[in-house]
């Protein structure tokens, strides 16, 4: 009967040191993933601190070419994240990344008249040289 008890012991004790070791290999599982998903955030932080600005393009019937170009600047920019684990078995962590920003456009400096009171450029070469000419659109 002494025999059984202290196998009991042995074995509480063995399961104990099996789920502390779990544990730990979770948490340095969960700092991997916080780790590679600042990886990622970083790369939206590196993105926006270099001033990126988007030449759009849409397609517009009215405009001499059929397009009308436009920049989009994004100014006062805000990056957070959050990362939880999930239920999901083939992605245990879920990450989330939000980016808010203000947007300036080259919307008053365009050769074509458009909705409004906006201008737009009829052509992508119009569109880059009159760029460089107007420093509202280079930060």
């Amino acid at each position: 009967m002494k025999n059984f008890k202290s196998k009991k012991v042995v074995s509480i004790i063995l399961c104990f040191f099996i789920l502390l070791g779990v544990t730990k290999a979770f948490a340095q599982e969960d700092k991997k993933a916080m780790s590679l998903f600042e990886k990622r955030v970083n790369k939206f932080e590196k993105f926006f601190s270099s001033n990126p600005q988007l030449l759009e393009k849409q397609s517009y019937p009215e405009s001499p070419t059929g397009y009308i170009f436009f920049y989009n600047r994004f100014d006062d920019y805000r990056i957070s994240y959050h990362i939880r684990k999930s239920d999901l078995l083939v992605s245990p962590y879920m990450g989330y990344i939000t980016v808010e920003y203000l947007e300036t456009t080259s919307k008053k400096y365009g050769d074509f008249k458009g909705y409004g009171d906006n201008k737009y450029f009829s052509t992508i070469e119009s569109a880059r040289q009159k760029k460089r000419m107007h420093p509202a659109m280079n930060p």
